[in-house]
């Protein structure tokens, strides 16, 4: 039994649905030694399964924002709650010591008020997306707690509740109850949800042919191929393209996507930490109408038994198939505006196998029926890895996995 699917929110996907149209023909000989049958199939499918790259990093990026949004709050010289009240650039934005200002802050061509106004906006904004988000079950679906609602306020509110210096434990701004402040102010996760799944719709069509043919009694030859090409839409489903359009907003039209991070403006929340993710996203949304990468256009097996019927290997068979498969999309090239050309995909090796085995079969009674078989499955399979995503620049592979092992094995079987 596997999970059931869920999006962003947690909330289960329904169940894909669809469709499938095909016509075929068949043609054999009279004697049944010999047939041939060919199949022209289209396959709609709804909300079927998909995939988006670095799937954690959605949560990530909420996660790193709320984290920041209470280091400016609270002036933390780190992420944790005793590290507060520790004014520096990272948690400063505006400001100059050579100007006669307390502290640097990350932008030092900023007045300290003019620092202050973008804190307390990007703050606002980040309060803006936890309230957004807490309604729609995010943060229990990533398994995180955030700052509670009603505690949060901007630096210039929060500040105003200061005590000797501090803020009070009585302040409507404290966090959260006194020894468990770190556990909404610092301890976020980023997992997501289980049985996270993207969606897509698709429409798959191609070709099937199948060969069989018997020459003699105790020989058979099997051989099928197919063409197949699936065309990708609604690519992510609307759930997440909401989410999405919702982030894009927040973090280019108000100072949330800039916040800068550790003192340096260059590291701001959109471009460290979003707009690096979100070309996940764009990747995944560029294969609207394009054929789905992970789908091999060919493949074809071809598969021989012969069963020795007379002298001293009587009842013995052997038998082998060849496996053939099309090169697959791993990647694409980067354009000069930052988009990804899905018209120039970088592509893997086909792979084939080679597969043997030998049995031997005998009766044992007039009713029982003993058969041994040993298989050999990837028969000349070596230690290889083979590239399953590449970076950009099309040579340094970005993920890998082992190719087949070679397995043996035996079966005995009774029948009766």
């Amino acid at each position: 039994v596997t999970d059931a699917r869920r999006d962003i929110y947690g909330d289960v996907i329904p169940n894909p649905t669809g469709s499938t149209k095909d016509y075929g023909i068949l043609i054999s000989t009279k004697d049944g030694k010999y047939s041939f049958r060919a199949i022209k199939y289209e396959t709609s499918l709804f909300g079927g399964s998909s995939g988006i790259g670095n799937p954690s990093g959605i949560g990530a990026v909420i996660r790193q924002g709320l984290r920041f949004r209470n280091v400016f709050s609270y002036d933390l010289g780190g992420y944790t709650w005793e590290t507060r009240n520790q004014p520096q650039s990272r948690n400063t934005w505006g400001g100059s010591i050579a100007n006669g200002d307390p502290v640097n802050g990350a932008d030092q061509t900023l007045t300290p008020a003019q620092g202050r106004a973008l804190e307390d906006a990007a703050i606002s904004t980040w309060n803006d997306i936890q309230a957004y988000l807490t309604p729609k079950g995010f943060f229990e679906a990533w398994g995180f707690t955030p700052v509670p609602l009603e505690h949060l306020g901007t630096r210039t509110q929060i500040e105003a509740d200061y005590v000797n210096g501090d803020l009070p434990t009585s302040s409507k701004y404290y966090p959260a109850p006194v020894g468990s402040e770190n556990s909404v102010v610092y301890g976020y996760g980023s997992s997501p949800p289980p049985g996270f799944t993207v969606t897509a719709d698709t429409v798959s069509k191609g070709y099937e042919v199948e060969f069989t043919a018997n020459p003699l009694p105790n020989w058979r030859l099997a051989f099928n191929a197919s063409k197949t090409q699936a065309i990708r839409s609604n690519v992510g489903g609307q759930v997440l393209d909401d989410f999405i359009a919702y982030l894009d907003d927040k973090l280019t039209n108000t100072p949330a996507g800039n916040m800068p991070q550790f003192g340096n403006t260059s590291l701001s929340i959109y471009a460290n930490v979003y707009g690096p993710w979100r070309s996940n996203y764009v990747l995944m949304k560029l294969q609207e109408g394009a054929a789905a990468p992970e789908i091999r256009e060919f493949r074809y097996n071809l598969i021989t038994n012969y069963t020795f019927t007379s002298g001293f290997l009587k009842n013995v068979g052997v038998g082998g198939s060849y496996r053939w498969i099309d090169q697959v999309i791993i990647g694409y090239p980067v354009t000069g505006t930052g988009t990804f050309d899905l018209t120039k995909p970088y592509y893997g090796p086909s792979e084939d196998a080679i597969d043997l085995w030998a049995s031997y079969e005998r009766k044992l009674s007039k009713k029982l029926n003993w058969r041994i078989q040993l298989n050999v499955r990837n028969a000349f399979s070596g230690n290889q890895v083979i590239p399953i995503s590449v970076q950009p620049d099309g040579k340094t592979w970005a993920s890998v996995r082992v190719s087949p092992v070679q397995e043996w094995f035996v079966t005995n079987t009774l029948s009766f």
